[in-house]
């Protein structure tokens, strides 16, 4: 499979959580290794809104609207023309390894 090229400046990595324990954990994690994601890459980690589970497509939506707060300058989307998004989504029980369902999947 060929790599698709990016006309992307920048980049940000957002990791979905269940909560806000997962995102505070995933926060931890991040932080400890923002080192190692290079020069333009940001990364942030978002609980679902209000505590409840909204889902991948939820999930998805809320953590764009967590990048536009970061990146945007509340007039449009215009951030996302020469920045590169990548959503994992790492909310669940995890529940085949329970010792990690504190920090997600």
């Amino acid at each position: 499979m060929a790599a698709m090229a990016s006309t992307a400046s920048k980049a940000i990595v957002i990791v979905t959580c269940a909560n806000e324990a997962q995102a505070e954990a995933a926060r931890e994690e991040l932080d400890a290794r923002g080192d190692r994601l290079g020069d333009g890459i940001r990364a942030i980690a978002v609980a679902d809104p209000e505590g409840r589970r909204v889902g991948s497509g939820g999930g998805t939506l809320n953590a764009l609207v967590a990048a536009d707060a970061l990146l945007g300058d509340g007039a449009d989307a215009a951030w996302l023309d020469d920045t590169l998004v990548v959503v994992v989504h790492s909310g669940g029980d995890s529940q085949r390894s329970p010792s990690q369902s504190v920090c997600g999947k």
